[in-house]
């Protein structure tokens, strides 16, 4: 009889899978968050972090109940995080689903102290993982954003402007740009004045810009909400200088015409114009790629006025240079 029961009772263990003490329940604490920045942008703080969905006992959670933010100043004495956490400011986050969270929170009342910052998540049960990395910020007035840009071209670049309430010292304006195939804005530099030239832009690309105030503070730097985007197609329209030196001689067939060679990278050649005596000048023929012309159309003992315009490969002319006169000469 005892060995029956015994022999059942195996059976009825293998049946129900049996296969050691039973575990203990899951505590669903969140993993610490580790990777809290910010910064004060205008007059707020802005919070970044990425939660995650782990649980101290390496274990997927499938939810989070939100997060608990403190901020306030260090206090008097040896710092502790719990003590501190205690007397901090306190904030709720709400968790939404994908990374990283930000959030914001006004700085009003927080102007020329050092504040700390720490977040913690609360796991689905609202039990708290471990305070995350402290962020410390010396906060300050709200920078003033720039009003919109002016731009205007400038054979040397994209020149801009702005205008902005004064900032103070040390302080400037962060100038950002992007092209049309650029992923992400690229800084260019840091104005002390409230202009910039940008002479590494290239003619015919479009560039959106916009700037920034920026206030370096300790081993962070606060900075204003960004001024509005600038979008521009930097076009080739500054035309060559006029030719100089226009000389006019008398040839075998007519007048004959020498100038200064222009240096512009993108010049396409010379445009000559004419007048008889005192009337208007008027193109001559087509332009010529080399600063030299003739005119073998003068009338012999007609006085002539000659002047001559330098054209780039973007269509772009320069005024006239010096006009020159001359008695055309008695043809062979």
């Amino acid at each position: 009889m005892d060995r029956c029961l015994l022999l059942l009772g195996l059976t009825l263990m293998a049946g129900c899978g049996y296969v050691g003490e039973p575990l203990p329940p899951a505590l669903n604490i969140p993993e610490r968050i580790s990777d809290l920045d910010g910064v004060q942008r205008g007059g707020e703080i802005v919070l970044r972090f990425t939660p995650s969905l782990m649980s101290t006992d390496s274990l997927p959670l499938k939810t989070l109940q939100g997060f608990e933010l403190r901020a306030g100043p260090k206090g008097e004495g040896e710092f502790d995080l719990w003590q501190w956490a205690a007397g901090a400011e306190k904030f709720s986050i709400e968790y939404k689903s994908g990374a990283p969270i930000e959030h914001r929170l006004q700085a009003k009342g927080w102007e020329g102290r050092e504040i700390i910052f720490a977040v913690r998540a609360l796991g689905p049960t609202g039990r708290g993982g471990d305070w995350s990395n402290l962020l410390i910020l010396n906060v300050t007035k709200a920078l003033p954003k720039p009003s919109p840009l002016t731009f205007k071209g400038d054979v040397k670049g994209v020149y801009l402007t702005w205008k902005s309430e004064p900032l103070p010292p040390g302080a400037g304006w962060r100038v950002w740009r992007r092209g049309e195939e650029d992923t992400e804005s690229t800084l260019l530099g840091l104005a002390s004045d409230p202009s910039w030239l940008d002479t590494t832009a290239v003619m015919g690309r479009k560039y959106s810009y916009w700037v920034q105030a920026a206030l370096p503070l300790g081993e962070r730097q606060a900075e204003s909400e960004p001024g509005e985007i600038l979008s521009i197609v930097f076009r080739d329209e500054f035309p060559p200088a006029p030719p100089r030196g226009l000389n006019a001689i008398a040839g075998l067939n007519g007048v004959e015409l020498a100038w200064e060679r222009n240096t512009e990278e993108d010049l396409a050649g010379y445009q000559v114009y004419r007048a008889l005596e005192d009337g208007p000048l008027e193109k001559l023929g087509d332009p010529v790629a080399l600063p030299a012309a003739s005119d073998t159309a003068a009338v012999a003992g007609r006085r002539y006025r000659y002047a001559v315009a330098a054209v780039d490969t973007a269509g772009n002319a320069s005024k006239p240079g010096e006009a020159v006169e001359i008695v055309a000469p008695q043809k062979p």
